[in-house]
């Protein structure tokens, strides 16, 4: 059920986004930070300055946002280079998405309360995605 999530949900909206700006798509995305810490990253979206880790789920959004989070601190890692305090991440089921923030200065996670339900939120969605990695 989470592939056809994937291909029928996640991937057209993210597929979506390169029609309008620039940038690529990491489809399980491999990180291995440590014996513990190493896994797979279902979406990684990057631009020129900017992030986005994305965890697909088929259902319970608060352990996604807790694997999304594990997710973040293990990219964090890889991005020594990247001069920005902010990592941004979602949680999707497909239809609903709701994003998070890691403060990599002060090593804090915040879960947005709102969340972006497809297709009524979808122009605000890109709204968001496209304010991040523009």
């Amino acid at each position: 059920m989470r592939q056809i999530k994937r291909e029928f949900f996640v991937s057209p909206l993210l597929l979506e986004l390169l029609d309008y700006i620039d940038i690529e798509i990491d489809v399980e995305y491999t990180v291995n930070v440590s014996e513990r810490l190493k896994g797979s990253i279902d979406y990684l979206i990057h631009s020129s300055q900017e992030f986005i880790v994305i965890e697909a789920k088929n259902s319970e959004v608060d352990k996604g946002f807790t694997q999304l989070a594990v997710e973040m601190i293990a990219i964090e890692s890889y991005m020594s280079d990247n001069k920005n305090n902010l990592l941004y991440g979602a949680v999707t089921m497909g239809d609903m998405w709701r994003f998070g923030v890691l403060d990599r200065k002060n090593k804090i996670i915040k879960k947005d309360i709102d969340a972006f339900l497809i297709p009524s939120d979808l122009e605000k969605l890109f709204a968001v995605m496209f304010g991040i990695l523009e």
